[in-house]
Parts: structure tokens; C-alpha cells; sequence
């Protein structure tokens, strides 16, 4: 029986070894299953910590943690706490998109898991440097120049409590999640202090910008990334399609099990 597991993180390269879940962190997620997402997001995030057995040296806190962990980062760490856990084999129950039917599948995780590292850097966490600035007008045709980073697990829980209880679309949460700040000669405006004008100042944007927005992010902070995706034939129909998984549902799935 594995003791440990060790991860590289993709983005910030940081290198971690990861014990398994005890009966006691199960009961903890097991807790906040009706909380709010924000409530949810921050205790997986506080057991993820506790099963860190060895963190780089910039590493001393959990504060640290989440200050210099990106959500990408996060996926790769989940899926080393997940197969130290519960092992390397997962049954995967799928609907074909095509028929409808139910396809159940057991595969090897390591075997479908695909991770492009961040290789620009000089030092591990190199990466929460790296930023891009987009120049737009704002409604009363102020010069803004928008500045992007790529979100850690601080970002996301202050969003997550800032939003929390509005209705806001995916697709601008989405751009909110990189947004670092904006900033013209009147000063900077902050996700936590003016997120109704930031929201506005993005809605206001030519369609076509924001599309370029969204795919300038992808090039410059998606292209490296871990993930484990699953190629299915249907054993119904033949349709080819795939599944993402997402680690931290399947722990959700587990622990309620528990």
C-alpha cells in the first residue's frame, strides 16, 4: 500500500507529496455537502492542505497555499489525492449524448491523465507572475486596461464570497475568475470593492473583444494544464465521445458514500 503520492504541479511547478484522506477528513468534506459553494470550495481546499506531507520551501502556511496555487494546479493535486485514496481504477458511468443509454466502463487513471507543463520558468511559481493586459474603452470612453492573471485558490474564494448570492453568467464569472484589476489614470478599480462597475465595464464591451478576451486567456494560461479525460465508444450505438473527469465531484460522490 502506496504511503504517499507525489505531484508536480502544472503551472506553477511545484513539487508536493500527498497522503491519503483519513476517515476524518471524509467526515469534514461529508460536513458542508449542503453549504454554499463558497463554504464548500474553502474546506476542500483546508483538507487538500492537511494532506500535504511535503510542500516546497515558499510553502509555510496554508495561507501560502492558497496565495500561490492556481485552480489548474489544484486539479493535478486532487487527482494525486484521489488516487492515493481510493486507488487507480474508476468506474465510469456516462450517458451516450447520442442514444441516451448508460455506458459503465472501468479504466486505469494514470492511463488517461495528460498533464502540459508550464517550461518558461526559471523557478517553480514563476508562472503567478505572468499576466495580460487588455486596452478598452469604458462607457464614458475612459482608457481601461484590464489586467489578467491566472487565478489561484485565493482569487476563487474571494470571488466566490463577493458574487455569492448574485446572478451573474457563467461565461463573465468565467472572465472574473483571471481579472486581476483594472486601472486608468483614475485609479485601479478591485473585484472586491467594485464589482458591480467591473461587471458593467465587461457587459459594455463589443462582443467581438470579448471573444478575443476569452480566447487570449486560453492561449496564454489553459495551454498548460492537467487533466484526465476518457475516450468512450458506446456499447449501445458505437457513438465516440468523451468524459472529463472532475476529481473533486467524484470525492463529493465518495464521501457522501461513506
Amino acid at each position: 500500500m502506496e504511503l504517499s503520492y507525489e505531484v508536480i504541479t502544472p503551472q506553477t511547478n511545484a513539487k508536493y507529496k500527498i497522503q491519503a484522506l483519513s476517515y476524518g477528513d471524509e467526515l469534514d468534506l461529508k460536513s458542508v455537502v449542503v453549504a454554499s459553494e463558497s463554504g464548500i470550495t474553502k474546506q476542500f481546499n483546508k483538507v487538500l492542505y492537511k494532506t500535504l506531507l511535503e510542500k516546497p520551501d515558499a510553502i509555510k502556511s496554508e495561507d501560502d497555499f492558497l496565495n500561490n496555487t492556481t485552480i489548474m494546479d489544484r486539479l493535478a493535486l486532487v487527482a494525486g489525492l484521489y488516487h492515493i485514496s481510493y486507488g487507480n481504477e474508476y468506474i465510469s458511468k456516462t450517458q451516450c449524448p447520442q442514444c441516451g443509454k448508460l455506458n459503465q466502463n472501468k479504466i486505469l487513471l494514470d492511463k488517461h491523465s495528460k498533464m502540459v507543463p508550464y517550461d518558461k520558468g526559471k523557478t517553480p511559481f514563476d508562472f503567478l507572475n505572468l499576466k495580460e493586459i487588455f486596452s478598452v474603452q469604458g462607457i464614458d470612453g475612459t482608457p481601461l486596461n484590464l489586467v489578467f492573471k491566472a487565478p489561484t485558490l485565493r482569487k476563487e474564494t474571494l470571488l466566490s464570497d463577493t458574487i455569492e448570492g448574485m446572478e451573474i453568467d457563467p461565461s463573465i464569472i468565467n472572465i472574473l475568475l483571471y481579472l486581476d484589476k483594472i486601472t486608468s489614470d483614475k485609479g485601479e478599480l478591485l473585484l472586491d470593492k467594485n464589482i458591480m462597475e467591473i461587471i458593467t465595464i465587461i457587459k459594455n464591451q463589443p462582443a467581438m473583444v470579448i471573444r478575443n478576451m476569452k480566447q487570449k486567456l486560453v492561449d496564454v494560461f489553459d495551454k498548460y494544464y492537467f487533466k484526465t479525460e476518457i475516450k468512450i465508444k458506446c456499447k449501445h450505438c458505437g457513438n465516440m465521445y468523451t468524459e472529463e473527469l472532475d476529481f473533486i465531484e467524484q470525492f463529493f460522490r465518495n464521501v457522501i458514500q461513506a
